[in-house]
């Protein structure tokens, strides 16, 4: 296997991989937005049913930090701002799992190394696209709203709540 990555100033990878005599090249900005619709845009956080509570916790502890991050983002720069994220993203997102649910039926073509190294290479991609994309506050409110039931497992519902008096809240979940 290969992994190649042409990572560029605007945080888009490409990763190619070759599996076997076939090569299957995966835009990695695709991969992501099933993941980024989940936990931000669609503001959906999956928990245990038993930690439903320490859930919406380790939700608002990844949002005091993004928010933090925003506020700061032009004196932290792209690093600055990935350095504090990186940590967050690791402790608040399943990204074993991310990376299998975005990789589809392709994930079971890949040995164990292979599903390591695009899993890093996830890990890696998700908080600098966060570092990217999060780098000003314009006084956005991103709450926990409550949770609801689904599958054995809960649902952490959330909203983004925009600054502008003349844009209705963006309401997740």
């Amino acid at each position: 296997m290969e992994l190649s990555d042409t990572g560029t100033a605007d945080v888009c990878m490409r990763t190619r991989i070759h599996v076997g005599s076939g090569t299957e090249e995966i835009e990695m900005r695709r991969l992501t937005s099933l993941c980024f619709a989940l936990f931000l845009g669609a503001g959906l956080f999956l928990a245990d049913g038993n930690s439903a509570l320490a859930q919406q916790n380790e939700v608002r502890g990844f949002y005091d930090t993004l928010l933090t991050t925003m506020k700061n983002g032009r004196s932290l720069g792209q690093s600055g701002r990935y350095a504090r994220l990186a940590p967050t993203v690791d402790r608040g997102f399943d990204i074993p799992l991310m990376t299998r649910l975005s990789f589809g039926s392709t994930w079971a073509s890949l040995t164990p190394a292979q599903q390591q190294q695009v899993t890093e290479a996830f890990r890696h991609y998700v908080a600098a696209t966060y570092a990217d994309r999060f780098d000003s506050f314009s006084g956005e409110q991103l709450q926990v709203t409550g949770e609801r039931p689904y599958n054995g497992d809960v649902i952490v519902e959330t909203k983004i709540v925009n600054s502008k008096e003349s844009q209705p809240p963006s309401t997740i979940g």
